[in-house]
């Protein structure tokens, strides 16, 4: 079996409302040699049914099921067990648009002093559809400008060598909220970071969402 050049983060909690439309939208890449690696965080509804399903279709899907520790300590085990050069990013309740892998992996291969590169991303509402946009600076000079200040990445859409994940020191359990501009903020000063000028990734907004 050969090593795949991307893993994808998909931490999961209480999700069955909206998870099938995020594991669609992943096995619906362009881009085909990736694992998803999905960790059931003491899911209380149909949750693990759900992930289950998808697994026993698709040999790329591989599954942990454990009891609640919040979504910091998830996506560090993940990582732990993640092969890809390439780590990707994605929250349960969103969707990426099925090009984005192709184009994330592209430009890093293109780019090699960029340790992360995230995307625009397209606002959903409960039903798919859409809101509004998000969009921040996109060249790594104007991200390492005004980081201090703003956070400049959609956490789900963020795709990361996994090399520098590990030399910045990665996710850090301390964080159990914003850990996303924790982690990023080291990325950009430790290398350097960008954003795809395109909507390849959709932010669903609902009632659970946290902001």
């Amino acid at each position: 079996m050969t090593t795949p050049r991307v893993s994808v983060i998909m931490p999961v909690y209480n999700a069955e409302k909206y998870l099938h439309y995020a594991i669609e939208s992943i096995l619906s890449q362009t881009f085909t040699d990736f694992e998803l690696l999905i960790l059931n965080d003491g899911s209380k509804d149909s949750t693990a049914s759900i992930i289950d399903s998808f697994s026993k279709k698709d040999n790329r899907i591989k599954t942990m099921n454990r009891p609640n520790k919040g979504l910091t300590i998830s996506l560090i085990e993940l990582i732990k067990h993640a092969k890809g050069i390439y780590l990707a990013r994605h929250d349960a309740d969103d969707t990426s648009h099925p090009q984005r892998f192709e184009k994330q992996i592209s430009f890093l291969d293109t780019h090699p002093d960029i340790s992360l590169v995230g995307s625009f991303a397209s606002k959903i509402d409960h039903q798919g559809n859409p809101t509004g946009k998000l969009g921040f600076a996109s060249s790594p000079g104007q991200i390492s400008r005004l980081y201090a200040r703003h956070n400049l990445f959609v956490h789900g859409s963020i795709m990361m060598r996994k090399e520098a994940y590990l030399e910045a020191g990665g996710y850090r359990p301390a964080f159990l909220f914003a850990q996303d501009y924790d982690l990023t903020s080291r990325l950009v000063f430790h290398g350097k970071g960008a954003n795809i000028p395109e909507p390849l990734y959709n932010l669903r907004e609902h009632e659970g969402t946290l902001s």
